[in-house]
């Protein structure tokens, strides 16, 4: 790379020896034609040199960077630079031999010397085979510049046919989007207390379910609460951990807040991210974008049922997670699909409390029974202690925290909900006196922890009391449910104003 200027100045040396010996000796204007053959070849040369020199320079970027940004075939960082790099330094040697050749001439200063200068110094076959030698490089040099040129066009036709195509994807995504505020897994997940869920992601029907044949796994909880809307976003955690990139993951949380959701919107989801994760669009989802947003038209669910198998069958692995069925209104609409995507090879799991008329449909399905666990329980209150309680967690004496866990587990048959709005009480006790006595009065159901809550509302000081109120005012008369910072707003609405 370095040596590209020193071949640049030879070639200019040589250039203007040339032109020198021939203003200079009248001698050697017999030999006008070899000269004019060879200062056309050498000024092509130089030509090709200097604009190869400034092609090495930037080589690594397009040969190597553009080969490994779009994948062009038989592009070669090592190979093209290598070849252009020997080659400049053989045209230098052979330009180099000239060069002494010529200062030796211009060098002479006797009268020996001036007529040894009349004499031209190459045979007519030195001066033929130098001419086709500048030919030549001036050859391999205007190739190497039109084989550079073509790998930068061919790199930078294809990155814009990239941006194009990402711009598509985004367009086309943007177009499968449900048209409803959803719920995600992570917001879920917040909630999750490590450790808990365990006893189910280690189940052998879960397990065979997973990694085996099965098709459809149901869990179901035999009340509200019990924490199954938690234990899916457990499960795609898990399944995100185990399958990696390998497998498309999709999920939809059903729920009786939003009443007027469509199942066209669940299906939307569970498309959208299905495409967001495949190795590439099938041409199913491109060809139905292309053709019914042209048109305006609207899309059914036949639709998008279809491109979910369609994805299916582009990847080695695809799950769907559907939580709280028992929420869903249009439950018999649904179940035919999951049939359907059951049969095309795609595993779901579903979750719903234990209704007759929803668990009739996957009698012949593995099933769980998902419940809090005592060892769930005892995790979840040391967890509670130590992350909300107003007792230093290390003051609490190991006794006591076991009772607490034991007192919860017996009392709240295995629903997490009842757990946390009793650990709420007791997480907000200031006094570890206070704590124990807490224990011979816990709620025996939700009506009863509720009413807990609000009363100690009533005990807080004024200011405290009335923006809970408040607040609670506002979350049970909305419509629809609100976002943190649409209730912050609401809240700070003066009432006079």
């Amino acid at each position: 790379m370095a040596s590209a200027p020193t071949h640049l100045e030879n070639i200019g040396i040589f250039g203007d020896c040339l032109r020198l010996s021939r203003d200079s000796y009248p001698a050697f204007a017999l030999f006008e034609p070899q000269l004019s053959k060879m200062a056309e070849a050498l000024g092509l040369a130089g030509n090709a040199v200097g604009l190869v020199s400034l092609v090495l320079q930037v080589s690594q970027i397009s040969y190597q960077d553009a080969a490994e940004l779009k994948g062009v075939d038989g592009l070669s960082s090592t190979s093209g630079t290598n070849g252009l790099v020997a080659a400049l330094e053989q045209c230098s040697r052979e330009l180099e031999q000239l060069k002494k050749k010529l200062e030796k001439k211009a060098a002479a200063s006797t009268i020996r010397g001036k007529l040894y200068v009349l004499t031209w110094p190459f045979s007519e076959a030195e001066v033929k085979e130098k001419v086709e030698m500048l030919h030549r490089y001036s050859g391999i040099f205007s190739a190497a510049l039109t084989a550079d040129t073509l790998t930068v066009t061919v790199a930078s036709y294809q990155e814009v046919l990239a941006m194009r195509e990402d711009n598509d994807i985004k367009d086309l995504l943007a177009w499968y989007q449900p048209k409803s505020d959803l719920q995600s897994a992570a917001s879920h997940f917040e909630q999750y207390c490590p450790g808990t869920s365990s006893y189910f992601i280690t189940h052998d029907m879960y397990l065979s379910w997973q990694n085996g044949k099965e098709g459809l796994f149901l869990a179901y909880g035999q009340q509200a609460g019990a924490g199954k809307t938690i234990l899916s976003s457990v499960i795609l955690q898990d399944l995100h951990e185990k399958y990696a990139a390998n497998a498309v993951i999709t999920y939809h949380f059903f729920s009786c807040d939003r009443p007027k959701e469509p199942l066209l919107d669940a299906l939307r989801h569970l498309v959208v991210q299905a495409l967001s994760q495949a190795q590439s669009i099938p041409s199913q989802a491109s060809d139905l974008w292309k053709r019914k947003s042209q048109s305006n038209a609207d899309l059914i669910r036949k639709d998008l049922i279809e491109i979910l198998i369609s994805v299916a069958n582009l990847m080695p692995h695809m799950f769907i997670v559907l939580d709280g069925l028992d929420e869903c209104r249009y439950f018999n609409k649904l179940v035919h699909h999951i049939s359907t995507l059951k049969k095309s090879g795609i595993k779901l799991l579903v979750t719903s409390r234990d209704l007759p008329h929803i668990k009739d449909h996957f009698l012949r399905d593995s099933n769980l029974e998902v419940r809090a666990s005592k060892d769930d329980i005892h995790r979840y209150v040391n967890y509670r202690l130590e992350e909300d309680g107003k007792v230093r967690f290390d003051l609490i004496e190991r006794r006591l925290k076991d009772q607490i866990a034991t007192a919860i587990y017996k009392q709240v048959d295995g629903s997490f909900l009842l757990a946390r709005l009793t650990m709420d009480h007791i997480t907000s006790l200031t006094k570890i006196k206070k704590i124990r006595k807490s224990l011979s009065s816990l709620p025996t159901n939700e009506r009863e922890a509720y009413q807990n809550t609000y009363d100690r509302i009533l005990t807080q000081g004024l200011g405290l009391r009335d923006v809970a109120l408040k607040a609670l005012c506002w979350v049970s008369n909305v419509m629809r449910p609100l976002k943190m910072i649409e209730l912050q707003h609401a809240l700070a609405i003066e009432d006079e104003i």
